[in-house]
């Protein structure tokens, strides 16, 4: 992606839709989301779901990946809030 394409709102468009579609289309009110806790966009981009959803931490597990990249996982539970 451009750099000039970030902070323009694309994500957040994106996983709302995968979320509503899944909501809507086949009942689904729980949702697992995982990220770097060193990624700022990630982790800005799931506190922009608040509103709609109770956010349930789970542990940060440490990991290395095949090729050498070290990474700090968080995992969240997200419950949808009444009427999404």
């Amino acid at each position: 992606m451009n750099l000039s394409e970030w902070n323009k709102g694309y994500a957040f468009s994106a996983l709302k839709a995968a979320l509503d579609l899944a909501r809507d289309s086949y009942g689904k009110t729980e949702f697992f989301y995982e990220a770097d806790v060193r990624n700022i966009g990630s982790m800005k981009l799931l506190r922009k779901f608040e509103n709609d959803y109770e956010i349930i931490d789970q542990g940060i597990e440490k990991m290395t990946t095949d090729s050498g990249k070290e990474l700090e996982l968080q995992g969240f539970v997200l419950k949808a809030r009444g009427n999404v």
